[in-house]
């Protein structure tokens, strides 16, 4: 059988029985695996209380493999439980109740064996579990993975060896030996109180509880299976506070604080001196012991990574991966992805644009925002770097916790919603002039067939809806790529339809040739290279609009074959430098065909020129099909925001999936039918949501998420 067919199986708790595991393995779903389950409590050290654990939860967390989000994950489920060792009774059970995903960073603790703590998005996470069995088993498989996350960013650092050395140990680099008395530790501050990207992963955990360190000291064979939890076992702290010994054998050292001590450029030899080794050992000991080594170690290298395009000493440059995930899509699809993400109905109100401002001022407000564009997604792929995050609302937990999650989702949930009504929009304003095309009739007269408000119920109903209640996007994913090719056939179009025309604003061509006069606009046919009117405010939003791809960038690189920084920041220069040559090819050419009598949807205008024209009704009907079939593909989204915002953590329910489609569809027809041009849905979504994923978000993100001790507050990136 193939590779990857058949799902990872997941594995089991030894305390639920089996109808139990089954269930579990439902609530994970068919493409996430358990690589180690768990019966546990889960406390935490709130904000609000950082040196006291809080008991949230119990149930069965475990390590979750999910390949959908290509990553990995602590979860825990609520489970209606009845085992031998616990016994748990939930009204709300059957769902998640907790996840944090397994970032670059996390450090994972076990001051006891039963007891093992790390440190989360939010806060201090321990986890209390019931067998100890389990608890091993655990810890093994996480410590596993991070382990081959360091291993394999080792070897990425690691040159590879000359044919001579092979089968040796490399030498050690050597150092300058600084003397006892001149001895520092300046280059590497590991008292920095902000020494990780997280608020509050730099703080001590808090004690753990009386109770469950008490456990610890019975025999043997009363831990054989784990006393059943009870909240009588929990008690309150102790004052405890878990700080490791620092002592070390210099022919045995620590990786990470060999890797530090090389950092601050202390040698072998240094360590053989026992005053300067004495005095390394009480540095260390004050700054926290080898929790703090290991904190260090992982910000020098995160601040590596974050400055990569920087020339090196040794001119290796640190390549940290996006995920576990190895991406599988070359350079040439991920540029036409990410163009494909670029590309939308935004293009057809471009020419309009230009019309209003002229063509110098619209070339230099188009690169102006193409360049902003390519920066924000460079500090997009900055601050996810850090903290190894692959989407957009992630980033914004991370920056400011949920409500910052919250702020994301809603801000891209109103873009898509303008999105799918720019697309009904043309549907309303394209379709009735394609019927009366094929009915051979100049004039609308009047029909209810030809009214586009009904049309859009009509199409709505019977076309989007349906592919709306699918339960996944399936074969829907492909319709972006016959939208792209849309988009280049009607920019074909235009250019040819601008030198197939002649001048519009000649009285007689216009009572001739033409289905309405253009010369009653008492222009000529003269292209203005600078002009200002009041129709001019709406040129920066629909340039805005057009260029929005920001939250796709991350899922993105995540699919990109051997993805790095530069590799993707590549991807996303291409993509907009192509969107650009589309853009402005499609401005130009439309606006020199119509000059000012160019209409906010250009393809409109061309039924004013001869509405029987057969080219111009084969890219009509090509641009229906690509926007009616790209509506259910945008709303997937939408959903899947709603449902996080309003329904987190619940399971899937076939009437909520088709109440918040109907809901959305409903609201998004009110919004066409009374909306009176699609210049105002490009002018609204332009200078609101737009705006706030191309240029605000980021650099609030770029700001939060980079530590001061990285890139100070008044440095020129943040400024």
């Amino acid at each position: 059988m193939s590779r990857g067919k058949n799902k990872t199986e997941s594995v089991p708790s030894s305390l639920l029985s089996q109808q139990e595991n089954e269930k579990l393995e439902e609530l994970l779903g068919r493409r996430c695996a358990s690589m180690a389950t768990a019966v546990a409590q889960l406390f935490m050290a709130l904000p609000n209380s950082p040196a006291m654990w809080s008991l949230q939860h119990t149930g069965v967390v475990c390590f979750v493999k999910d390949n959908p989000q290509r990553s990995y994950f602590i979860r825990m489920f609520d489970l209606k439980l009845t085992c031998e060792m616990i016994t748990i009774f939930s009204p709300q059970a059957g769902r998640q109740i907790w996840e944090q995903e397994l970032y670059n960073q996390l450090i994972y603790s076990t001051p006891l064996p039963y007891f093992h703590t790390f440190p989360a998005d939010d806060c201090q996470v321990g986890l209390n579990f019931t067998d100890q069995q389990e608890a091993d088993a655990f810890q093994s498989t996480i410590m596993e993975k991070i382990n081959q996350r360091h291993n394999r960013q080792e070897k990425k650092q690691r040159p590879p060896p000359k044919n001579a050395d092979r089968g040796s140990l490399p030498p050690v680099p050597p150092a300058a030996s600084p003397s006892p008395a001149s001895f520092h530790m300046a280059t590497v501050d590991i008292q920095n109180p902000d020494i990780q990207s997280s608020r509050y992963r730099s703080m001590p955990s808090p004690a753990i509880p009386t109770a469950v360190s008490n456990k610890g000291k019975k025999s043997k064979k009363d831990k054989k299976k784990g006393g059943r939890i009870s909240k009588a076992d929990i008690g309150a702290p102790s004052g405890f506070k878990h700080v490791s010994h620092v002592g070390w054998d210099p022919n045995n050292l620590d990786p990470d604080l060999s890797k530090l001590l090389s950092q601050a450029g202390i040698s072998m030899s240094d360590l053989k001196d026992e005053q300067t080794s004495q005095l390394i050992y009480n540095v260390i000991q004050e700054s926290g012991g080898m929790e703090a080594v290991k904190r260090e170690v992982n910000r020098v290298e995160a601040m590596e990574e974050n400055s990569e395009f920087l020339p090196h000493k040794t001119g290796i440059k640190k390549e940290v991966h996006f995920t576990d995930f190895e991406g599988k899509t070359s350079f040439g699809m991920s540029i036409f992805n990410l163009s494909n993400a670029i590309m939308g109905s935004g293009i057809l109100g471009l020419a309009y644009a230009m019309s209003n401002t002229g063509i110098i001022l619209f070339i230099v407000l188009l690169v102006c925002i193409a360049v902003l564009s390519a920066y924000s997604i460079h500090l997009l792929l900055k601050s996810a770097g850090v903290v190894g995050i692959r989407a957009y609302e992630q980033l914004g937990n991370r920056a400011f916790g949920p409500p910052g999650k919250m702020l994301a989702a809603i801000i891209i949930t109103v873009h898509n919603i303008g999105a799918m009504s720019s697309y009904l929009y043309i549907v309303k304003s394209e379709l009735p002039l394609v019927i009366q095309a094929f009915l051979g009739k100049q004039e609308n007269t009047g029909e209810w067939f030809l009214n586009g408000n009904y049309l859009i119920i009509i199409v709505s109903a019977i076309i989007i809806l349906p592919l709306a209640l699918m339960k996944q996007l399936g074969y829907l994913g492909y319709t972006s790529g016959f939208s792209l090719s849309c988009m280049v056939f009607f920019l074909i179009s235009v250019i040819y339809k601008k030198f197939s025309l002649p001048c519009l604003f000649d009285s007689s061509n216009a009572t001739t040739l033409y289905n309405e006069d253009f010369s009653k606009l008492n222009s000529t046919c003269d292209a203005k290279l600078f002009t200002i009117n009041s129709e001019a405010a709406y040129t920066i939003p629909i340039i805005a609009f057009a260029f929005v791809c920001h939250p796709e960038v991350l899922p993105i690189y995540t699919e990109l074959r051997n993805a790095n920084k530069k590799r993707m920041q590549k991807v996303a220069n291409i993509s907009i430098l192509a969107m650009f040559v589309m853009y402005l090819l499609t401005a130009i050419f439309g606006y020199l065909t119509f000059y000012v009598g160019v209409e906010a949807e250009l393809l409109h205008t061309y039924f004013k020129v001869d509405p029987l024209d057969n080219l111009i009704l084969c890219v009509r009907l090509a641009v229906l099909v690509a926007v009616t079939l790209t509506v259910p593909v945008v709303l997937f989204p939408i959903r899947r925001a709603v449902l996080q915002i309003f329904f987190p953590d619940k399971p899937f329910h076939w009437a909520r999936h088709i109440l918040i489609a109907f809901s959305l569809i409903f609201v998004v027809n009110l919004l066409v039918i009374f909306v009176p041009s699609i210049k105002d849905i490009f002018g609204v979504i332009g200078a609101t949501s737009a705006p706030s994923l191309i240029f605000i978000l980021p650099a609030i993100f770029y700001i939060r998420i980079i530590p001061e001790d990285q890139e100070p507050f008044k440095s020129k990136p943040k400024i």
